[in-house]
């Protein structure tokens, strides 16, 4: 494994490290524009750096506090 490949998280890793629900961390990615679709042998899945999971945080958090 690459050293890359160790710094992704995939959807479901990042939905609990995050606390959120995979619906909104799909969301927030789409709004975002963070992460990345990676294709394995299971098939496409969306991966996230722990740099983008520190931006969603923040602009989950924003968001809440505008509502």
């Amino acid at each position: 494994m690459s050293r890359n490949r160790k710094h992704r998280v995939d959807e479901h890793r990042a939905a609990a490290l995050l606390r959120m629900p995979k619906a909104d961390l799909r969301r927030y990615s789409q709004v975002s524009g963070l992460g990345q679709l990676e294709t394995d042998a299971q098939g496409p899945k969306m991966v996230f750096t722990y740099e983008e999971l520190h931006r969603i945080c923040l602009l989950a958090t924003q968001t809440s506090k505008a509502a």
